[in-house]
């Protein structure tokens, strides 16, 4: 188990999502499920408890498809993208030349 708690913080310092993580994950979900249907046994089918079980297996779902969705990207669209220098030196210049109307509509 310590093996698996090493490579899971290994893999928090490497973009995108690895193999220890998605394991983790699934782990911690397995075990929801298992708490989420024995209160639901003791509780003799509560609404609510199996309302938060509907939840849990509907967000379990959703999480696995869009990983999945992910994987059939190319490698160049999974990569982290940088916002080129000029676009900041813009968006910088611009926000400048907006403070300063507004400061001279504040003037009048």
């Amino acid at each position: 188990m310590s093996d698996l708690a090493t490579s899971v913080m290994d893999s928090l310092f490497q973009p995108g999502l690895n193999t220890p993580m998605k394991k983790a994950m699934d782990l911690s979900f397995y075990g929801l499920f298992i708490v989420l249907g024995g209160l639901s046994f003791l509780t003799g089918g509560n609404v609510h408890v199996l309302a938060l079980l509907g939840i849990a297996i509907a967000l379990f779902c959703s999480i696995n498809w869009f990983l999945s969705e992910l994987a059939k990207l190319p490698p160049s669209a999974r990569e982290v993208q940088q916002m080129p220098s000029d676009a900041i030196a813009e968006a910088k210049s611009g926000s400048n030349a907006q403070d300063a109307s507004f400061e001279s509509k504040k003037e009048k």
